[in-house]
């Protein structure tokens, strides 16, 4: 009797050890993809954040240049006044509430390290000004005449991603700083949603395999040392990589975990490479494709052109029709513009309503042609969304790209020329080079 049951157990107990021994891995597996995931992701967000702040800081800076033209100057001890050339800053935010209205943005103004003037606000609704920067702050932007990028800033209680950019007069002294925010708890809450589809995938595939291990015990092991290989090449973000194809032609389980992983793995490319409304290149892919193509350029002499694109009166739109509305108008153009640029480029959600627009081995003039025939598409074209028919135009700058370009000048200069299509009339395509 005791022999027997002996002989009863031995089977179960091996069985538990391999379900154990194929989904402990991937258990492990799965945090690590998740952590890289994650990690992955919050690099390439904060890298796309810092872009947007540096852009939107050089923004008021040339801004408060054009309107205040002059020095930064102290006036009185106790009470001090703060000039910009012969206008007084103190209480003056007419131009900075201007720049961050319709934004998840906030900014300040130093003069040294004291608040000057700022959109930021206590509780109570009075501006945070009047009190002296984070010693820190002073010590890397101030002290060393260094910008700096931080993801951890916190004011007044709440965390904000920010960047300190230097002000000077025009003697080359250090004036103030210019202080650009943007809250944190956004984009904790963005990446916690993104990664739950990673977090489904992974537990659905820890239950298959574990299904598997019970049933099987012939290729049990090799099949899934394949997929153990190919689960840490996405840990460690090689997202191109292949699965054999004699597992993923499988019509069981084991084919249908290995499809588990190829669309995880598009999953995660479409979190770091897409936009997630539009579904075209994110401002970070475009960077890198603009990149690549520049480098061809300048090895081989290929032509390119930068265009980019911005819908005309886009905070109208959002407005009057809501923000379902917007989305739907974004998406709309990015498909008109996806359509019209394939097999001579690329296009990108820049951010907001803009979109780069990169036409890749195509003569200049060619290029310029294209562009107005998608812009008459685009005046076509009318959005259906909540009962209403909306028509939006759009704005371009485009530019000849040049073999000693790098991304940041060719796409100043489209962005140059982008703003004088918006100020001489809008719905139109401004060139130059």
């Amino acid at each position: 009797m005791e022999a027997k049951k002996a002989s009863k157990k031995s089977p179960k107990s091996i069985r538990n050890q391999m379900m154990r021994a194929a989904t402990i891995p991937a258990v492990f597996m799965l945090v690590i993809i998740v952590f890289v995931s994650h990690a992955m992701m919050r690099n390439a967000i904060d890298n796309n954040i810092k872009q947007n702040l540096i852009d939107f800081a050089n923004t008021a800076i040339n801004m408060m240049n054009r309107e205040n033209p002059g020095d930064y100057t102290k006036v009185g001890e106790e009470e001090v006044a703060i000039y910009k050339g012969e206008t007084l800053l103190n209480n003056n935010y007419d131009l900075i509430d201007s720049l961050v209205d319709g934004t998840n943005m906030g900014i300040t103004f130093f003069y040294n390290d004291l608040r000057v003037i700022s959109t930021l606000k206590y509780s109570d609704g009075a501006r945070i000004v009047s009190i002296a920067a984070h010693s820190k702050v002073k010590k890397d932007v101030l002290e060393k005449g260094k910008s700096k990028f931080y993801n951890n800033v916190t004011l007044n209680g709440i965390n904000y991603y920010a960047y300190y950019k230097v002000l000077y007069n025009s003697d080359g002294s250090i004036a103030g700083m210019v202080e650009v925010v943007k809250l944190a708890n956004q984009v904790n809450t963005y990446i916690l949603l993104k990664l739950i589809p990673v977090y489904i995938i992974g537990t659905i595939g820890i239950i298959m395999i574990g299904f598997i291990s019970y049933k099987s015990t012939g290729n049990f092991v090799s099949v899934i040392s394949k997929l153990e290989k190919q689960f840490t090449k996405v840990s460690k973000g090689k997202l191109d990589g292949s699965l054999d194809p004699n597992i993923l032609n499988r019509n069981d389980e084991f084919g249908s975990m290995a499809k588990a992983v190829v669309k995880m793995q598009t999953a995660l490319r479409a979190m770091i490479e897409l936009d997630t409304l539009t579904q075209i290149n994110n401002r970070r892919r475009g960077d890198t494709r603009l990149r690549s193509i520049i480098n061809r350029a300048r090895e081989k002499g290929t032509e390119f052109n930068v265009a980019i694109g911005d819908i005309d009166y886009f905070k109208k739109v959002n407005d009057t029709y809501g923000h379902d509305a917007g989305d739907a108008v974004l998406v709309a153009v990015a498909n008109i513009l996806k359509k019209g640029m394939q097999g001579r480029g690329f296009v990108a959600r820049w951010g907001g309503e803009e979109f780069l627009i990169v036409f890749d081995r195509m003569d200049y003039d060619s290029s310029i042609k294209h562009l107005n025939r998608i812009l008459d598409r685009i005046r076509a074209e009318v959005v259906h969304v909540n009962g209403y028919e909306i028509s939006v135009t759009m704005s371009f700058g485009i530019t000849r790209g040049k073999e000693n370009d790098e991304n940041n000048l060719v796409i100043k200069r489209a962005d140059e020329l982008l703003y004088t299509a918006k100020s001489t009339g809008r719905n139109q395509v401004v060139s130059g080079f």
